[in-house]
């Protein structure tokens, strides 16, 4: 049976959005979307779930809150903040409902739907989209959604149990730390113990922390580029699709990719230029101790996404002025000596730009 695509009125998304409460509905992260074709390799879910991991392991993978539901023959995809249903699939649009779970703490990925969104359009090839499911068991939404295609109206959801929570620390951790593009940023033991007679390891313990910290800020900086990055192809794609239909309506996946360009809220940009300015502080504190690349390098490094970041704070938040107001933490006396030192004149004129708050050392 031919289905629409999703184009609907503001009534119908408010109806939707009022009748959610009734319908099972639960809190997923969706994490990629592919398309499903030989050319791209993605043939079935096996293979978005290893290309899933290739991403976590290169680019990283930028996980967004959503809501399912399951709504007579719909599928909906609903806005996490706002509950507005951003994207329908018709039940009997859904292929290849699949699971991958697992009971390993250390599995971040540990409860994963897969399923297949055909579209009515022979020409549009089908697209697979994959969820960390965060309220219910993938194992039971598969077998809902093999239900609802059935035609059986589901109208509770379920309380059963999920696998146990990650014990990993944050996505930035889970990539293997023999993947690092920037090089080595560990000083070897004998430098540290070498510069340490004194206390030698406790010394050694110290920095070793301070570089694993910076490798989390540079690994998180990184995440959010990819962000950027991830939202700014969705709205190309986005625009591609408005000028090649012939018609108003929205096309099957407009939905989600609309959510998908959806930039980084103003206290993310916030938390980011924090930890520009810890890793700042931090390759002053280790520039005896990390080589190759060696401290001057790596401001250099940092300044390409700040550059990139600051641009995109200013057009998200034109009159927030955002790195003006990051304050903490101060940047130590060293780290603007480090700065004055190595930065070329463009930099500067960057650096200078975010305000006395990146100027004036504590």
């Amino acid at each position: 049976m031919a289905y629409r695509s999703n184009g609907y009125s503001g009534d119908e998304m408010d109806r939707y959005r009022d009748e959610g409460g009734d319908k099972p509905t639960y809190l997923m992260e969706h994490l990629a979307t592919f398309t499903v074709t030989k050319e791209t390799g993605i043939m079935y879910p096996a293979d978005g779930m290893r290309r899933l991991l290739q991403l976590e392991k290169t680019n990283g993978i930028w996980s967004q809150k959503m809501q399912l539901c399951l709504d007579r023959s719909w599928v909906l995809i609903m806005d996490y903040e706002t509950g507005s249903v951003m994207e329908r699939f018709p039940a009997n649009s859904i292929q290849e409902p699949t699971a991958f779970t697992s009971h390993d703490p250390m599995e971040m990925y540990n409860n994963i739907l897969v399923f297949n969104v055909a579209n009515s359009n022979p020409a549009h090839p089908p697209e697979m989209h994959i969820f960390q499911c965060q309220s219910i068991s993938a194992l039971d939404l598969v077998e809902d959604l093999k239900q609802l295609r059935m035609g059986k109206t589901l109208t509770r959801s379920r309380k059963s149990s999920i696998p146990p929570p990650s014990h990993k620390p944050p996505p930035h951790n889970v990539i293997n730390p023999s993947r690092d593009p920037r090089g080595d940023y560990h000083g070897s033991d004998s430098e540290l113990t070498a510069n340490n007679d004194d206390s030698s390891s406790t010394t050694s313990e110290k920095y070793e922390r301070d570089v694993t910290i910076l490798n989390h800020c540079f690994d998180d900086i990184e995440k959010f580029i990819a962000r950027l990055q991830h939202a700014a192809a969705a709205a190309r794609e986005l625009e591609r699709r408005r000028r090649s239909r012939k018609s108003k309506k929205r096309d099957m996946g407009d939905g989600m990719l609309t959510m998908r360009t959806k930039p980084p809220p103003e206290k993310e940009f916030i938390d980011i230029f924090q930890k520009f300015k810890l890793s700042f502080n931090l390759l002053a504190k280790l520039k005896a101790h990390i080589h190759d690349p060696n401290a001057p390098e790596l401001v250099h490094f940092l300044f390409t996404p700040l550059a990139l970041i600051v641009e995109a704070s200013h057009d998200t938040y034109p009159d927030s002025q955002l790195p003006r107001k990051v304050v903490s933490p101060l940047l130590t006396r060293e780290a603007v000596n480090l700065l004055m030192n190595c930065v070329t004149s463009k930099e500067t004129e960057l650096w200078h730009s975010l305000g006395n708050a990146w100027l004036i050392p504590r």
